[in-house]
């Protein structure tokens, strides 16, 4: 049976098993046992259903946009008419010296990419050829770790269409930075990006990522674009990760999960950087299962115009020993709105953990919006914890002053804001994953200068 765009377009819960029959269709060749798996996740996804703003967790943050603009969650991907020095061209302003960059255009896992050709680098897969080869007990180890009430992520799960594993061997001594960039170039007009990001992190070794999701700047159909996308880590015992998030697409729709799982003595350190998106929702969620692990959580958000921004973190410490630092700080223009909901879980067996949640905002406008919710659930009692939130304006005595240094008031309200943005950068303590993002946060700060003295605001 041949499946019409218009069936599989998410406008409603049904459209995900038309999605899913057109999927299998159209794949003839996946291993059975992939098959399966997939078809379960649809069957999870169906009985979710579509959230709405009268569930807690999605409150503030209404859905409606998205499944009023109807994206198809099947329909073919545009036909890629740029070689590959073009998309290097198209990404050289990002790219950072050094890294290994692996391109996703609109939605496809591009493999020969001049100088990053992943047939040459055997801890690369494509996320179809490991399904072909892994078996059951490989891939039963990242389901724990997910949340069953999650719509977006069981989309992924059942519907990517490409995707990528890598697989970082134990005590590898290999730093070199992965580039991970979801490159949106308008088109693929109205069809959804469903990608999976897989990255498991062997026993005593060392990886940093930066995985990007950038609209071009000029793409006449950008607004008509949504990226959906889950990312599943696996630290192992005494290993790290670096991982390092951005989102960069003005007016698209981006929703993105990131589930951690940590092991004996691992640690992460993250932090998710947006800076542009009409509807942007990232569920964070990181699981301490083995003592000595450790998590540094943070995000900074930068919106303006209409952008509508939502974190959700979940931190559980299913065992003690553990600890965890989060920071997320956002500032807020225009009519732009924040949503930051985050929860850690301290079990009653999980002694001698330590947990620090905070949440800061800065509204630079009477129409700027943020809803905070910081949450601690704790049932050990010989643990450390504390949370708290705070949304305010920019002090107005640090203005007079730094005014009274004759700096001008536009350049005083950047100061102070650039001032509170990199009390989240400078958490990071990778220095060359440190220089590159600042360099974005910057050229964040000159555009919303360069916006005011446009439009003739002081």
């Amino acid at each position: 049976m041949t499946l019409s765009s218009s069936s599989t377009k998410f406008s409603s819960i049904e459209s995900l098993s038309l999605a899913w029959s057109a999927l299998d269709a159209a794949m003839p060749s996946m291993a059975r046992q992939a098959k399966e798996r997939r078809r379960r996740f649809i069957d999870d996804a169906l009985r979710c259903g579509i959230p709405n703003t009268r569930q807690e967790e999605w409150k503030y943050t209404s859905l409606r946009p998205l499944v009023e603009r109807g994206f198809d969650l099947a329909g073919p991907a545009a036909k890629n008419t740029f070689s590959g020095d073009d998309i290097l061209g198209m990404i050289k302003e990002r790219l950072i010296p050094g890294a290994l960059p692996i391109v996703f255009l609109d939605g496809q896992l591009i493999h020969n990419l001049p100088g990053a050709n992943l047939s040459e680098f055997n801890f690369l897969k494509k996320l179809s050829d490991a399904e072909q080869g892994e078996d059951a007990a490989w891939w039963d180890q990242w389901l724990p770790v997910m949340d069953s009430a999650k719509l977006f992520s069981k989309i992924c799960l059942g519907l990517s269409k490409d995707g990528l594993v890598v697989t970082v061997p134990k005590s590898n001594p290999d730093q070199r930075l992965l580039h991970i960039l979801h490159l949106t170039t308008g088109q693929n007009v109205d069809v959804a990006s469903l990608n999976r990001v897989l990255l498991d992190v062997g026993d005593g070794a060392a990886v940093r990522v930066i995985e990007e999701f950038f609209a071009l700047p000029g793409s006449a159909e950008v607004q008509s674009s949504w990226s959906n996308v889950l990312t599943q880590i696996r630290v192992g015992a005494s290993a790290s990760c670096g991982y390092y998030r951005v989102v960069d697409s003005p007016g698209a729709f981006h929703t993105g999960a990131v589930s951690v799982h940590l092991d004996k003595g691992s640690r992460l350190d993250s932090i998710s950087l947006v800076m542009a998106g009409k509807l942007v929702r990232v569920d964070l969620d990181v699981q301490h299962t083995a003592t000595e692990s450790e998590c540094n959580l943070n995000g900074l958000t930068l919106a303006h115009n209409a952008d509508h921004v939502d974190h959700h973190t979940s931190v559980d410490h299913c065992v003690g020993h553990t600890r965890t630092n989060q920071l997320f700080k956002g500032i807020l223009a225009d009519s732009s709105r924040l949503v930051f909901n985050g929860k850690i879980f301290i079990r009653k067996q999980s002694q001698k953990s330590e947990a620090y949640q905070t949440c800061k905002n800065l509204l630079l406008s009477e129409n700027a919006e943020a809803n905070a919710k910081p949450q601690l659930e704790i049932e050990a009692d010989d643990v450390k914890a504390s949370h708290g939130a705070a949304i305010g304006s920019v002090n107005p005595d640090e203005l007079f002053y730094l005014q009274s240094r004759c700096i001008d008031k536009n350049k005083a309200v950047a100061i102070l804001c650039r001032g509170f943005a990199d009390d989240v950068m400078f958490r990071l303590q990778d220095e060359q994953v440190r220089k590159a993002l600042a360099r974005y946060v910057g050229q964040w700060f000159e555009h919303q200068g360069r916006g005011r003295q446009s439009r003739g605001e002081p």
